[in-house]
């Protein structure tokens, strides 16, 4: 198996949490051909600007990132400037295949971009092409904005020019200043650089995917993005064993119930008194629910967990649609995937993406019933984006609770609008 030898250059704490969590996944599962082996990738070396002096006594005071390398027993290189003739030369030696760069201080030489074989990526703080430069994360404050994100990119010769391959969005609080949105931009840049390490065969993915997201799009690109999903979908069908081997969640029936009867009882202080016995019942038949679901023929398969238009990108002027951000995947029922996509849809789009995705797995498997599997599924999507949440609170730092902490609720009272919308729990 190819292993992806990486450098890693950056020095400001914006920088770290990409850094460890570079270190710390092994591998990601592929993102755009899923029968692709995983990629493996290590740090080679940690890039960084040299000791500075700070403080009365200007005592010479390493960056950030060199405190952390040195933490994980990387390899230090502290040029004076990234042009330097030696420095490129020890790059050269180490034959990286990429370079990952994050808030280094320095703009690099096109003698550097040309070094790795798959470029260099970069993980910006802002939603390019938008306050490209300098002090992004004070701009987007200044100037009002009520949403921002990381960009990743690959980098070209020009000030953060270049191709968008990845976007991660967080609206920007009243309470938000400059440093709050910093740590959470870290966060945010620090997911998603290791899930664009993807590859299929020898060919890594980091050129693949031009083109912004595909948020608000309509009509036939909607359609297209459906038959992408459930073309994977259909390819991973009677090797579920495989997805959950690397690693994928298991949202199958006895797995995703026993973590929606947690989620229950752990956030069932939070929902009123009339909602609690409806998501009771829906919990004590769910068993029921789920043979009447493989009774409709649609069998388990790979879950994105998160599908939705702005996962995507490309798919206009020629460019390859892709899907991303396989962070939240599982395996378990394909058409738990359904809800998050059409839930923001208009009447016309909604009707002509259900009719799609029912056609498309009619025809992958003849004889079943998606209408009645979707309809039956509702609530129990609802209820796997409760246990996501709750999942997730139970592993992100303390700091960044605040802004998902309610989230299980939402979603156990959606579970139980859609229970009770039936009819029948």
């Amino acid at each position: 198996m190819a292993e992806l030898k990486i450098i890693f250059m950056g020095t400001a704490e914006l920088s770290c949490p990409s850094l460890e969590l570079l270190v710390a996944q092994a591998s990601s599962l592929p993102v755009d051909r899923l029968d692709a082996c995983a990629t493996h990738f290590h740090v080679a070396a940690v890039v960084t600007q040299p000791d500075k002096p700070k403080g009365r006594d200007l005592k010479l005071t390493p960056s950030p990132v060199k405190v952390l390398a040195q933490k994980l027993n990387l390899p230090v290189l502290q040029p004076a400037k990234a042009r330097d003739e030696n420095f490129i030369a020890r790059l050269r030696e180490l034959k990286p295949d990429l370079i990952v760069v994050a808030a280094y201080g320095q703009i690099l030489p096109q003698a550097i971009l040309d070094l790795p074989p798959h470029g260099c990526l970069n993980v910006h703080p802002s939603l390019l092409p938008k306050y490209r430069g300098a002090a992004p994360i004070q701009w987007a404050i200044a100037n009002g904005d009520t949403e921002t994100g990381v960009a990743i990119m690959k980098m070209d010769a020009g000030l953060d020019t270049g191709p968008v391959l990845a976007v991660r969005r967080t609206p920007i609080l009243p309470a938000d200043d400059s440093l709050i949105l910093h740590d959470r931009l870290a966060q945010l840049g620090a997911a998603g650089a290791p899930g664009l390490l993807a590859h299929d065969g020898p060919r890594v993915l980091l050129d693949d995917s031009p083109g912004a997201d595909c948020y608000g799009a309509t009509g036939q690109r909607l359609l297209a993005m459906v038959e992408l999903l459930v073309g994977l979908q259909t390819a991973w069908v009677g090797r579920v064993g495989e997805l959950v081997g690397l690693g994928a969640t298991d949202f199958r029936a006895q797995a995703l119930t026993g973590a929606a009867v947690d989620a229950y009882h752990r956030t069932a202080a939070e929902l009123d008194g009339s909602i609690r016995p409806v998501l009771e019942a829906l919990l004590a038949r769910l068993d029921d629910r789920f043979a009447a679901v493989a009774a409709c023929g649609v069998p388990d398969t790979l879950v994105h967990g998160d599908f939705h238009p702005g996962n995507l990108v490309g798919g206009t002027s020629g460019a390859p649609l892709v899907l991303l951000d396989w962070g939240d995947c599982g395996a378990g029922h394909p058409l738990l995937d359904q809800a998050a996509f059409t839930g923001r849809l208009g009447a016309a789009d909604l009707a002509a993406v259900r009719a799609t995705w029912a056609r498309l797995w009619r025809d992958a498997v003849p004889g079943s019933e998606p209408e009645r599997a979707a309809r039956l599924l509702a609530p129990i999507a609802a209820l796997r984006q409760a246990t996501v949440y709750r999942m997730f609170l139970d592993h992100i730092e303390p700091s960044e609770r605040i802004y998902h902490e309610t989230d299980p609720a939402l979603w156990l009272r959606e579970a139980a609008r859609l229970a009770a919308g039936e009819g029948t729990t």
